[in-house]
């Protein structure tokens, strides 16, 4: 479970081999979209490194950042019809290239991903002959924007087991955000450390819980309410001996979270701490200087670290934690996850009946 630790602060992101030489396998993801354009969140990840892994996969940095006008042959296009940076840029849906799908359901992935690139090259090609444009090359490229849900579009493990561990890895953690985690981590393994010297022989042995709570008001009301979550996180947290012990809580919701402390309080005399309560002084003024996705990468570096992970399902955030958690013993060797069950590092609350009303179908597109 420390394997995370063991490695460099620099490649702390990815817990598997270097992501930039698995890209290079012959008919992976990355080679099939070698032409697209990648959307580095630059406010979180480090420019740097942005810029290098651009290079390396062939693919632009964020073009909402340098401006879509300062790309090769781009330029003079939109100086002369004077566009706009949307129109300079092609929409497209993934699992609409490929083979054909037999009256899937619509939202059923396109299962088709060997064919993808075959189908890509050649709308780029009929793009091209029906604007009347020069041949998309490197020299002369045309800008693709992804469609909302392209994240759960694709079955990642087609592209095999190299490409589905690293791919996440590549977007890797500001030096500063992963500075303040590393002091939360500290911090709150220093408390744990305390509440199993006091002598209480149900404490935690010096380990910590994670623990994600979604209750904010963007979830959707189909989702586990706070009553299904906190039942059972504190059912979990006692199952796995954290009686007495430490919780680390990540959420978004004030209200909440003082709830959620004073339950687990009651219930199972769990202390349960934010990271609002773990720094201090010029500390916590960097951290409240962050934007609210800085604040979650935060949470989200520290969650990793935790000795045990509860979230919930189908948070987007909470089965990213779990997945990324289920690679750190065994990384490329990992089995897939037996969705809904414990791997001994983490559990999700939610149901698990039908795979598109529960949103199973996150757990086969989202690269850890």
């Amino acid at each position: 479970m420390r394997a995370i630790r063991h490695r460099s602060r620099r490649n702390r992101a990815a817990d598997s081999p270097d992501p930039h030489t698995v890209h290079k396998r012959q008919g992976g993801l990355i080679q099939r979209l070698s032409a697209l354009q990648l959307h580095v969140l630059g406010g979180a990840f480090p420019q740097r490194h942005s810029r290098g892994m651009s290079a390396h996969l062939a693919l632009p940095e964020r073009w909402e950042q340098r401006g879509v006008r300062r790309y090769p042959g781009r330029g003079g296009e939109g100086r002369r019809e004077n566009l706009p940076p949307e129109r300079m840029v092609r929409r497209i849906t993934p699992k609409e290239f490929g083979g054909t799908r037999g009256g899937c359901d619509i939202r059923d992935p396109n299962r088709h991903t060997d064919r993808f690139g075959l189908a890509f090259r050649e709308w780029m090609r009929g793009l091209a002959a029906d604007l009347g444009l020069r041949p998309i090359s490197w020299e002369n490229p045309t800008l693709v924007r992804l469609s909302w849900g392209v994240l759960w579009d694709w079955p990642i493990i087609r592209d095999g087991p190299e490409l589905a561990a690293t791919f996440g890895g590549l977007l890797r953690v500001r030096e500063d955000i992963l500075e303040l985690a590393d002091r939360v981590v500290q911090s709150v393994k220093e408390l744990a450390t305390e509440s199993h010297s006091g002598g209480d022989e149900s404490g935690s042995n010096g380990l910590f819980l994670g623990v994600h709570l979604r209750t904010e008001e963007d979830a959707l009301s189909q989702w586990p309410t706070y009553e299904n979550q906190s039942k059972g996180y504190l059912h979990e947290a006692e199952k796995q001996s954290f009686r007495s012990g430490v919780a680390y809580l990540a959420s978004g919701g004030g209200k909440e979270t003082r709830r959620f402390g004073e339950d687990a309080r009651v219930y199972l005399g769990l202390t349960v701490k934010s990271k609002y309560d773990l720094l201090h002084g010029q500390e916590l003024e960097k951290l409240k200087s962050f934007s609210w996705d800085q604040q979650a990468l935060v949470d989200f570096v520290v969650l990793l670290e935790s000795d045990y992970f509860v979230g919930v399902s189908p948070s987007s955030f909470s089965i990213n934690v779990a997945l990324k958690r289920h690679l750190q013993k065994e990384n490329l060797y990992t089995r897939p996850w037996k969705v809904g069950a414990s791997d001994e590092r983490s559990w999700l609350v939610g149901r698990y009946s039908s795979y598109w009303d529960d949103w199973i179908f996150m757990f086969d597109g989202m690269w850890p």
